[in-house]
């Protein structure tokens, strides 16, 4: 299994059910993947402009991609970078 693969399985588990007053941070996500696969985590850094991690960035792709499919909301409503799985 892909490093992708694997933190997209775990971001379901991660990311919290849908509260209309709550909602999972993106660095709380970062530090949620850290602990769950600390295999999966790296030091090399992502060439500019992102300015990340590698891994984040992959984190991040993935986590767009469950946006785009519905899977997980970008809440919006209670500011940048917060996110919930949907209800």
């Amino acid at each position: 299994m892909t490093r992708r693969a694997e933190i997209r399985g775990m971001l379901s588990d991660v990311i919290p059910p849908f509260d209309p007053n709550a909602a999972m941070a993106l660095r709380d996500i970062y530090r949620a993947i850290e602990q769950a696969l600390p295999h999966c985590v790296d030091d090399e850094p992502d060439p500019p402009p992102s300015h990340g991690l590698r891994w984040q960035h992959e984190l991040r792709w993935e986590l767009e991609t469950l946006v785009t499919t519905g899977e997980v909301l970008r809440r919006k409503d209670l500011g940048r970078g917060l996110y919930s799985l949907s209800p």
